[in-house]
C-alpha cells in the first residue's frame, strides 16, 4: 500500500494493509508527525503490520511491532527519479513472493531503485530480475531466495 496521493480517508484503510510504503512526506502529510519513527510508530497504530518509509537517497526505515531498522541506499549517478518508488514497491512485492525475508526484499527492493534511477522515464527504467542480481553482486550485497 503506497499512500499516494495522501488523503487522510486512506488512514481507515490502512488497518488492511500488510506493509505500508509512504515516504518522508506522506508519513508527515498523514500523521503529523515531522520524525520518520514516530510518524511509522502512528501508522502501526492505525493498524499496519509493517511500515517501510522511503527516504530516497538517503535510505528508509522499515518498523513492526517486533523490530525497527534503517536501511541505507546504494550509491549511484541518478538520471532521473520519476518511477523510483514505484519500482522499490514493485520490486519489494516480488522478492517477497519469491520467499524473501523482509531484510533480503528491503536489499532487493533499494537495488532495484537505485538501478532505476539510472535511467530515464518510468516503466522503462525498471530493472529484470537478473540485472538486480548482478548489481547486488557488484556492490559486494548478496540476497537469499
Amino acid at each position: 500500500f503506497d499512500p499516494t496521493p495522501v488523503d487522510e480517508s486512506l488512514l481507515r484503510v490502512i488497518a488492511y494493509c500488510t506493509i505500508v510504503t509512504p515516504n518522508e512526506v506522506e508519513v508527515r502529510r498523514l500523521t503529523g508527525n515531522n520524525e520518520v519513527v514516530d510518524g511509522a510508530k502512528r501508522l502501526l497504530d492505525y493498524g499496519a503490520e509493517s511500515v517501510i518509509v522511503k527516504m530516497g537517497e538517503r535510505g528508509g526505515f522499515y518498523i513492526n511491532r517486533e523490530e525497527r531498522f534503517f536501511f541505507p541506499s546504494f550509491n549511484v549517478n541518478p538520471v532521473d527519479t520519476t518511477g523510483a518508488g514505484d519500482t522499490f514497491n514493485g520490486s519489494l512485492a516480488s522478492a517477497l513472493f519469491l520467499g524473501m525475508n523482509i531484510r533480503d526484499a528491503i536489499k532487493y527492493a533499494s537495488a532495484a531503485s537505485a538501478i532505476s534511477v539510472t535511467r530515464k522515464g518510468a516503466a522503462t527504467s525498471s530493472p529484470l530480475k537478473e540485472e538486480i542480481i548482478n548489481f547486488l553482486e557488484e556492490k559486494g550485497e548478496k540476497v537469499n531466495y
